[in-house]
């Protein structure tokens, strides 16, 4: 039902503000408008109160089973700390212009090439003026240092391939910073530039944007993801 109701929440939020309903206090006082809609729980009125200004709205797609509090968590699977239950290329349940962040940690990758620019558009149309996309992929040219230093593919195959052990966790794409810029420019994202982990919210929640050879050593170790945000 939580996922069910969040994926509504758009339309419930369009329907509060025509009904004058600005704040989380207003709405609580007409609670049985909500009820009627989807049965919302506790969780569902702070999306509301997010999204009618109580705080910034911010997605994380492809969240996996690193859910970040404060953060809308989306992936195809229903798993623990999961919000909403779908395709990250399909945030039909965002409006235009509705969201101040989103962050897809490995996650662009998993689309055919082709469908790259679609996907960065959708993100881009559900991003305000000003709003940030920040993306972290596999680095290709860590990768290429990677496998030159150790000659072991083993370490680098699933950068390049998935992991490949669930149905969606596969990769078709790769990239460096020129070529990500560039798909980034080219659908309208401007200021781009790479983000340092150790500065953002969510640095206490340990992903693939913090991925190191050798594994875990984040002082000296060299950074596997290409970690790069842009401004709409």
């Amino acid at each position: 039902m939580k996922a069910e109701w969040q994926s509504l929440s758009a339309r419930v939020v369009n329907i509060l503000r025509r009904e004058g309903i600005k704040t989380l206090g207003e709405l609580r006082e007409k609670r049985h408008m909500v009820d009627e809609i989807s049965g919302i729980g506790s969780l569902a009125l702070e999306e509301i109160d997010r999204c009618l200004g109580g705080g910034p709205v911010m997605l994380h797609l492809g969240a996996g089973m690193v859910s970040i509090p404060n953060f809308t968590n989306i992936d195809t699977r229903e798993l623990p700390g999961i919000d909403i239950v779908a395709s990250a290329d399909r945030l039909d349940m965002f409006g235009d212009n509705s969201v101040d962040l989103i962050y897809a940690s490995h996650c662009l990758e998993h689309f055919p090439r082709r469908d790259t620019q679609r996907v960065l558009q959708e993100w881009r149309r559900v991003l305000k003026s000003g709003g940030t996309l920040r993306l972290s992929v596999p680095d290709f040219s860590a990768v290429v240092e990677v496998y030159t230093l150790t000659r072991n593919m083993a370490l680098v195959l699933g950068h390049l391939v998935g992991g490949q052990e669930y149905p969606g966790n596969t990769h078709f794409m790769v990239f460096d910073f020129a070529y990500l810029s560039t798909l980034l420019s080219e659908v309208g994202f401007r200021c781009i530039r790479k983000w340092d982990w150790r500065q953002t919210i969510h640095r206490k929640y340990d992903d693939w944007a913090q991925d190191y050879y050798p594994h875990m050593d984040k002082e000296h170790g060299i950074l596997m993801s290409l970690n790069v945000e842009a401004d709409k």
